[in-house]
């Protein structure tokens, strides 16, 4: 897999991505919305065995957010861009289940496309998933994850109802 840990050399004369943070149509439709396919795309939330509530596509593919990332700017270009295709959007991203309108926005990337964030946080398909529900990039490299309701990496520290012992987790007993 593919994880992208190598920064851009050449990062120095190239435009700085634009955020925009608009109202988002919050009416659920059954249009599928996928990249390239539709007027619109969805941001919606499915429930997945180990990972707990996540964000997909209106497809049901799950979309992951890249730790090295700045706030509202992507740094996955090139071939990390081939095998992390960024969410991208032809108009404003419409919402359902539990994500935030608040919290989605997009970004312009180098090459012109709006890429969509939540919380800030731009988000990405991983090549490799093949069909929805597929979360084959989540942890890959220690820096691709899932993304959570809350706009938080899926599968991290998420202390408020996974772990009641926050110390003392090498002698417990698991009832």
């Amino acid at each position: 897999p593919v994880a992208c840990s190598s920064p851009s050399p050449t990062a120095t004369n190239q435009p700085t991505p634009t955020a925009t943070h608009q109202p988002i149509a919050t009416t659920p439709t059954s249009s599928s919305g996928s990249e390239g396919g539709g007027s619109t795309a969805k941001l919606m939330t499915a429930v997945h065995s180990k990972l707990g509530t996540i964000l997909t596509d209106a497809s049901g593919r799950t979309v992951y957010l890249y730790e090295k990332d700045s706030p509202n700017a992507s740094s996955c270009t090139g071939g990390c861009a081939s095998a992390w295709l960024p969410y991208t959007v032809p108009g404003t991203p419409q919402v359902g289940g539990e994500v935030s309108a608040d919290l989605v926005g997009t970004i312009m990337r180098e090459d012109g496309s709006q890429q969509v964030t939540y919380n800030g946080r731009p988000l990405y398909h991983y090549a490799s998933d093949q069909q929805p529900g597929d979360v084959n990039g989540q942890d890959v490299g220690d820096v691709w994850y899932a993304v959570t309701p809350s706009g938080e990496a899926a599968g991290e520290a998420e202390s408020e109802s996974s772990s009641p012992a926050p110390t003392q987790k090498s002698s417990s007993s698991g009832y």
